[in-house]
């Protein structure tokens, strides 16, 4: 009866490690860390325990396996599904802190579970933050490009309807690609209507131009060169179509705009 008892506090605690380590790895894939680091951290959270013979992580850019083994114990198997994707370099680089405070033996596996909750559910920066810093960038890439004083002030105000197109539309359930494709055509019609009512506005395409600057998947084909690099080229060739789709999707929003205004005014911008 005792020996059962022992056998039960043990298998428990092996779930809570898988677990554990599968919420680590969730964590990280949403926020756009690469499939071989996602790999690294899980396997290496497994293999703190010393009961463990036998682990294995295989990691896609939206969904990951993990499996280990220990002596005398059924395998335990965590599967898990990515939905929602996006880039937190913050949140990745503070679960990997936490996975190797772990594994050094700093922290308990409760503790763990805890700081691993409490970043999932954080919040890093609030909706004034996001709408002041994509004035600023918008507003800086077109000055960058050569826009004058007044087309960089237009930018940053499309800048900021773009920001408030984005967040209208991650509180609906529409796919990503549509809430980009409109979020960049309300942004571009507006930059439109600058240069066609004020004169002060000399170049509608560095306003463009700079607005969409926001929404260029770099880290996305960033991750895609790393993921290929280490042999990942099942991850690496999704996230380069994923990259491709986002960009598209900003392009296609613009391009229609810029169509109707051909086709409305009789030429271009």
């Amino acid at each position: 009866m005792v020996q059962d008892t022992n056998e039960s506090v043990i298998r428990i605690d092996y779930r809570m490690l898988m677990e554990t380590a599968a919420l680590a790895g969730e964590i990280m894939l949403e926020n756009g860390a690469e499939a071989y680091r996602v790999e690294d951290t899980i396997s290496r959270m497994l293999y703190t325990a010393a009961s463990i013979s036998h682990a294995e992580t295989v990691v896609l850019s939206t969904s990951f396996v993990a499996t280990a083994a220990a002596v005398g114990m059924d395998p335990v198997t965590a599967a898990r599904r990515i939905k929602s994707k996006g880039t937190n370099l913050n949140k990745i680089c503070r679960v990997n802190q936490v996975s190797r405070d772990y594994c050094e033996g700093k922290i308990s596996l409760e503790e763990v579970w805890l700081s691993l909750q409490k970043i999932r559910r954080e919040k890093l920066y609030s909706g004034k933050l996001n709408f002041l810093c994509m004035i600023i960038i918008a507003s800086s890439f077109t000055a960058l490009l050569g826009g004058t004083a007044v087309d960089a002030a237009a930018a940053g105000l499309c800048g900021a309807v773009l920001e408030l197109c984005l967040q209208a539309g991650r509180r609906t359930l529409l796919h990503s690609f549509i809430v980009e494709m409109c979020a960049a055509m309300v942004s571009s019609a507006v930059a439109v209507g600058f240069f066609h009512f004020l004169p002060a506005v000399r170049d509608a395409n560095l306003i463009i131009i700079g607005t969409m600057m926001p929404l260029v998947p770099g880290v996305a084909v960033t991750n895609a060169a790393r993921d290929t690099l280490q042999g990942d080229f099942v991850s690496g060739c999704a996230r380069i179509l994923e990259a491709f789709v986002k960009a598209f999707s900003a392009a296609l929003g613009v391009g229609i705009v810029i169509f109707l205004y051909r086709a409305l005014n009789g030429g271009g911008l």
